[in-house]
Parts: structure tokens; sequence; C-alpha cells
């Protein structure tokens, strides 16, 4: 089972975490992100709107091709209005969320990654294509990247997590928070202190999560 305790010491996370910056480099697309939309992406706002779905293409989300764009706008701009109630306020941190901030956010991300977002080719025509788990993660850590980190493929299969179920993103955002309250005693300092600490200080203790196991996960294979 993918040890999503982190148990490892400081020394080896801070290794890891140094690792992910030499392979991934300065996540200038995120930058370009806060700027397009002033540090705080709102989807009532169409402009931001295309903004966030160019980050996810920038992101490996090529299946939101740029031909349907003002279809995925619309998928955001419904589920907003339908799930805003459920995303925490801005500013807002995984570590200060609880069990009932988890659930809705699972019950969020479900819907948004089940939405017709695009099309793609298929035989003689085209069929729906939806946002997708990994788009879905990516687009709630955008609009909160305090609160929520990240997710691919390879994190879900390694829980063996397929399909839908609102309760894997729900279950991943506790062990997040798990993981991190433990680290963070372990280290003696507070959890909003831990991207310092680790050395990558322009990371939310949130994305930390995503950061290492992506690389761990990246070492396995």
């Amino acid at each position: 089972m993918l040890d999503l305790q982190i148990r490892s010491s400081m020394k080896d996370i801070r290794s890891t975490l140094a690792g992910f910056a030499a392979l991934v480099g300065d996540d200038r697309r995120t930058n370009e992100l806060w700027t397009a939309t002033g540090g705080k992406v709102d989807l009532l706002l169409p402009a931001h709107r295309d903004a966030l779905l160019a980050w996810l293409r920038q992101w490996g989300c090529r299946h939101l091709r740029t031909a349907d764009n003002a279809r995925s706008s619309r998928a955001l701009l419904a589920w907003w209005k339908r799930h805003a109630s459920d995303i925490p306020a801005s500013g807002a941190t995984l570590h200060g969320l609880g069990p009932a901030a988890f659930a809705r956010a699972g019950r969020a991300h479900a819907d948004l990654a089940g939405r017709p977002a695009a099309r793609r080719r298929h035989g003689d025509g085209e069929v729906d294509v939806t946002f997708g788990s990994t788009a879905a993660a990516k687009a709630m850590f955008a609009l909160r990247p305090q609160a929520f980190p990240p997710w691919d493929e390879p994190m879900r299969a390694a829980f063996g997590w397929t399909g839908l179920d609102p309760s894997h993103y729900e279950t991943f955002l506790g062990m997040s928070k798990d993981a991190l309250d433990g680290l963070a005693k372990r280290a003696g300092v507070l959890v909003d202190e831990l991207p310092r600490q680790l050395g990558r200080p322009d990371s939310t203790p949130a994305r930390i999560v995503d950061e290492y196991l992506w690389m761990k996960l990246t070492r396995e294979r």
C-alpha cells in the first residue's frame, strides 16, 4: 500500500521534493494562471474559466481540446452554480477542514469529473468526453490551492480506486490531512510551515502531498 503516512525522515522527504523540483522545474504555468486571475479563480467570470481551461491543458489534460473550449466553459459554470456552496471559502486550508467538508468536496469532485466537457473522434463521428477525475481534482486545486491537492491516475490506481465514487476523493483528503498533521508534529512546526521546511516555499501543504506522491510513484514506475 502506498505510504500516504509519509513516515520517512524530513531529510528523505526533502530529498524527494528536491527531485521533483529538479525534474519539473519552475511552475511557470501556474504562476501565469494566478496572474491572469489576480490570484483567485472565479468561475463566474468567462475569462477566468478560459484561463483555467488553458492551464488544465498545459497540465496534461489535453482531452479538453481547444475546439471545445466554449462547451467546457459552460460545463464549469454549471458545475460551479451547483457546487459553490460545497467548496470552502477562499483561504481555507486542508488541515483546517473536517469530515463534513471532505464529504462535500468528494461529491463536488465526482460531479465535475462526470460532466461532459468536450468531444473526440470515434469511428466515423464524435463522442462526449468528460472532465475526468484528474482534471476535476486539478481544477479544484486551482480554485482552492490551500485546501485541495491535485491527483493523477497513478495515485488512484495505487489505492485501487476506479470509477467516480465520491468517497475516493473524500478519503484522499482525509488521509492527506492526517499525513500533513503527523509530519508537522514530528518536525515540531505548524503545517503551514512545512513547505519552507521541506525546501518548497512556493508550494502549499496540499500541493506538497501531490509532489511527494508523484515522485514516489514515478520512481516506482
